[in-house]
């Protein structure tokens, strides 16, 4: 028995005639690269479907969402139904079994799609835990991030990054690349256009650089407002 919405999208779509009778085959992807933040030199690979596709990925989320919802870790986090913003089903369903084996071993962990941060409270511990994630991700053919996966006391200088911010020491505030994006973002927005649209624009990217950075050392907010 299928939930009674799931007709709707295929009614709806006209990308989808025919859906019924055979799967679509997908068309190809545009693939490209783009900067991952100000001052990197790093590229995030993109891959572009066309409109067809996206709408019979949509149908399909639709569908599928509700279904996995029920199973998911309480500390996933990422591109969920009142958690986030987009879709990201493919990484949380993949990465689900792993959420549960932490759970189960005892590790707190706080996971954002496929970007997680495992919580320890001795070295050998975190030592411990990296070596399971490990295991896990070459017997799933996955790969870690060669940079982005390390061990850190972050008790100590140094800390870590996680979702734009910075945590060390008991403190949290935007890493540097989110400074870098906000100062960039209100520089580029002043050419060429009326001082109506530019305190506008400025003013809607201030607002959501603040709501989401709200939780920071309280002396972020001047470096910005300079």
């Amino acid at each position: 028995m299928r939930p009674p919405s799931c007709k709707a999208p295929l009614r709806r779509c006209g990308a989808l005639a025919g859906a019924r009778e055979r799967p679509p085959r997908p068309w190809g992807i545009s693939r490209g690269t783009r900067r991952q933040n100000s001052g990197s030199q790093e590229k995030r690979p993109l891959g572009i479907p066309a409109v067809r596709d996206r709408i019979v990925q949509g149908a399909l989320r639709h569908v599928l969402e509700p279904i996995f919802e029920r199973d998911m870790a309480e500390h996933s986090y990422g591109f969920r139904p009142g958690r986030g913003a987009k879709d990201a089903l493919l990484a949380n369903v993949y990465l689900n079994p792993l959420d549960h084996q932490m759970e189960k071993a005892g590790w707190e962990r706080v996971r954002y799609a496929d970007d997680f941060v495992i919580l320890c409270r001795s070295e050998a511990g975190a030592q411990a835990a990296l070596e399971a994630v490990r295991q896990w991700v070459s017997e799933a053919g996955l790969t870690l991030h060669p940079e982005k996966t390390r061990v850190v006391n972050a008790t100590q200088p140094g800390g870590f990054d996680f979702r734009g911010y910075h945590f060390e020491r008991g403190w949290k505030w935007p890493r540097r690349k989110s400074l870098l994006k906000v100062k960039d973002r209100k520089t580029s927005r002043l050419e060429g256009r009326q001082l109506a649209a530019i305190v506008t624009d400025v003013n809607r990217t201030l607002r959501g650089w603040y709501g989401y950075f709200q939780h920071s050392h309280a002396s972020v907010f001047t470096q910005v407002d300079g």
